[in-house]
């Protein structure tokens, strides 16, 4: 059973009727993506910029050819967190 963390959430507008741009993670496309906020509610998936977002979780989709870069570097790692 994989681990819930805010990077598995969805994007959520929320309940509130505002018209704000954000950004969410997209896990299953291991991208950041647009959605509107409605400005309230929601969860912590939820980033004003797109470099925000990317900044956070953007290593996701790197992390395979890193190993495949520096494959020293893991010798011994029992895990690597996605």
């Amino acid at each position: 059973r994989p681990e819930i963390t805010w990077e598995n959430l969805p994007s959520l507008q929320g309940p509130c009727k505002a018209y704000e741009p954000r950004w969410a993670y997209n896990s299953g496309l291991k991208k950041c993506q647009s959605f509107v906020y409605g400005g309230c509610g929601g969860n912590e998936n939820n980033f004003e910029s797109r470099e925000a977002c990317e900044q956070m979780c953007g290593y996701g989709d790197k992390i395979p050819s890193m190993l495949a870069a520096y494959p020293q570097a893991y010798v011994g790692t029992q895990s690597v967190l996605l």
